[in-house]
């Protein structure tokens, strides 16, 4: 096992953060005891080998962790049970009656369940800031998903996260806590990390989630439940973050926010399988030669400033670049499956190519970054006058509401149709006229574009060429195993050739 860090190396790291200039990486050899480890089981005993043995934080101790953990690019208090963000030091529970009186720190794990033992209990992994009031009518309830269900009474402006209900999930019936979408993948990893830091205990503890066994720990409806949330909700850089924090303090790290791939090897689709972190699959970079494929080229090329995608190509790439310009009506606002050109929501708004677009699968939603300038200028409650607006906007490219969407705004610009080329039903029309069908069989990929000739290039994950030029009607490809991004004028997919 990899030996804990020294309590002045821990210092040294916690003063960098406090001052906002540190930029942790995962330590070179941390996960060597888990490569090649078969799936399953297996590995989660390697994972346990890894990063049970930490250093341990007390209970009280875990306010200070928060000054670098959980704050926000304001240098607020980050909460995920209420849209307040809070004044560190200054607004702890204490006593509560409203939304908004006060943050504590919720054992996102019940503590009950583990019948309040240390070092469970102050483990900051699964210990967030969270809003009192909320954090209280959560209780000890599961996580889950529920239909309707009742949150807490908002307070002006300060609106709860989350509700409280049957639950609707297959497999369970009894009262779950339902966390907003935005954090669903954040308590996922949480929980895969609790069955691996403390898989030696994990059998004895108590709850509907837990199997009360060492693998796979959590009963199968729970299992379904959190792969589920982990798949749709990517990590954030709120969770990067977060984890090079808490490493700072415990000496330890959450190996599925390191390593997302992990949660399939154990509990997903991958469990025959032996795991390397050679083989976690890495983002796909459009622009090789570009030496920061993060940040769009603001002058040249697809997805740049001068040259951006429409949603359309977005929700058809499936995630496959990292962040891009994007050109939009502003339709509303995501609220479930609804969106509201009259809303209350000041977390997110939606773009489409149409300007009175109402189908939730036509849309790409825009998460607006906590107590930030975007939110202020771009929440539809404040400014109802964007809607019907055409913007152009930079951000990550990621699931948002379990979808294709854009997180962490960059910048952004108002422009008018003809800035684009077109007014409302032109900026897709490139898409409607086109017809390719793509298929995979036996390592063979046929490229179907209809009755006309098609402009195709077919680049490798590691940006190789492997064919530039037309395709008449039907052409056959045969690729070596990988995955490939296929590119024609109003159409880009990733495939996966097996």
């Amino acid at each position: 096992m990899l030996s804990k860090i020294s309590k002045a190396m821990i210092s040294a790291i916690v003063a960098a953060f406090s001052f906002g200039n540190a930029v942790a990486d995962i330590p070179n050899g941390y996960y060597d005891d888990c490569e090649n480890k078969l799936g399953g089981k297996t590995l989660l005993k390697a994972l346990y080998q890894t990063i049970g043995d930490h250093d341990v934080v007390s209970y009280k101790g875990l306010w200070s962790v928060y000054l670098t953990s959980d704050v926000d690019e304001n240098g607020k208090i980050w909460d995920m049970y209420s849209t307040k963000r809070w004044t560190p030091s200054k607004e702890q529970c204490g006593q509560y009656s409203k939304v908004g009186d006060c943050y504590n720190r919720e054992h996102s794990f019940p503590k009950s369940w583990f019948d309040d033992k240390s070092p469970m209990i102050s483990d900051a992994f699964h210990i967030y800031p969270t809003d009192g009031k909320v954090n209280g009518q959560r209780s000890n309830h599961p996580y889950g998903e529920c239909s309707g269900g009742t949150s807490v009474e908002a307070n002006g402006s300060i609106k709860p996260l989350g509700k409280l209900g049957k639950s609707t999930f297959p497999g369970y019936s009894g009262t779950v806590f339902e966390p907003v979408d935005e954090y669903k993948g954040d308590f996922a990893r949480t929980y895969f990390y609790m069955a691996a830091c403390y898989n030696d205990r994990i059998s004895t503890w108590q709850s509907d989630m837990l199997a009360r066994n060492d693998y796979p720990c959590y009963s199968s409806w729970a299992v379904e439940l959190l792969m589920k949330w982990h798949r749709q909700d990517p990590v954030s850089k709120k969770e990067r973050d977060r984890n090079d924090a808490v490493y700072a303090y415990q000496g330890n790290r959450n190996p599925f926010i390191d390593h997302p791939e992990l949660a399939e090897y154990i509990w997903g689709d991958k469990t025959s399988e032996r795991w390397s972190s050679s083989l976690a699959p890495d983002p796909i970079d459009p622009d090789p030669d570009d030496p920061d494929p993060d940040e769009p080229d603001p002058d040249d090329g697809e997805g740049s400033v001068t040259n951006p995608y429409n949603c359309s190509q977005i929700i058809r790439m499936d995630n496959a670049i990292p962040s891009a310009w994007v050109y939009g009506y502003v339709v509303g606002s995501i609220n479930g499956m609804d969106i509201e050109t009259t809303t209350n929501v000041t977390t997110n708004f939606a773009i489409a190519d149409k300007s009175k677009e109402n189908d939730v699968t036509n849309v790409l939603g825009v998460q607006l970054p906590g107590n930030s300038a975007f939110v202020a200028e771009l929440n539809l409650k404040d400014n109802p006058a964007n809607v019907g607006k055409m913007i152009l906007i930079n951000g990550r490219i990621t699931d948002y509401f379990g979808r294709p969407g854009i997180k962490d705004v960059k910048e952004y610009r108002w422009i008018k149709p003809d800035d684009i080329g077109g007014d409302d039903e032109s900026a897709i029309s490139d898409v409607e006229q086109e017809s390719v069908s793509i298929s995979v069989n036996n390592g063979c990929v046929n490229v179907t574009s209809g009755s006309q000739s098609t402009l195709l290039s077919i680049v490798s994950a590691d940006g190789m060429v492997w064919y530039s030029g037309q395709v008449h009607e039907t052409q056959q490809f045969s690729l070596p195993a990988g995955i490939y991004i296929f590119r024609t004028p109003g159409n880009i997919q990733r495939i996966l050739v097996k």
